[in-house]
């Protein structure tokens, strides 16, 4: 299947994902507007080495490693895995901000490290008992 063929069938949410992925400085409100923006760069967006190279996150800077995998656990928290952009900055933002706090406290890293083991041996009995 093709984007041209499914172009016609998404929804507001999908096509301003996928016209931002490609024009992030331009905003557009109107379904069919989009369309035909995606429609005359089409070949934009089917070139697999630009697909590749925005989905390669080895490659970008710390911060924005950094960024990605705070905005990757915020949407992966959430239901459905789906936030609005507001919601999405507020929660990245109270995760860091969390992450700081957690930091001030000396034995947060001690006291998590100690007791990580529990959880996989758990897992590890369970899986070798027998059934």
């Amino acid at each position: 299947m093709h984007l041209q063929d499914v172009l016609p069938m998404m929804t507001k949410m999908y096509l301003t994902r996928t016209v931002d992925s490609f024009l992030k400085d331009v905003k557009l409100s109107d379904e069919e507007e989009m369309r035909d923006i995606i429609i005359i760069n089409l070949d934009e967006f089917k070139n697999t080495d630009r697909v590749k190279r925005n989905l390669n996150f080895r490659t970008t800077d710390r911060d924005i490693t950094l960024l990605n995998r705070l905005i990757l656990k915020c949407l992966l928290g959430s239901e459905n895995y789906i936030l609005s952009e507001k919601q999405l900055h507020k929660d990245v933002l109270a995760l860091q901000a969390q992450i700081l706090e957690d930091s001030k406290d000396e034995s947060y890293m001690s006291a998590n490290r100690a007791n990580s083991h529990e959880g996989v041996h758990g897992c590890f009995k369970y899986s070798m008992e027998e059934r």
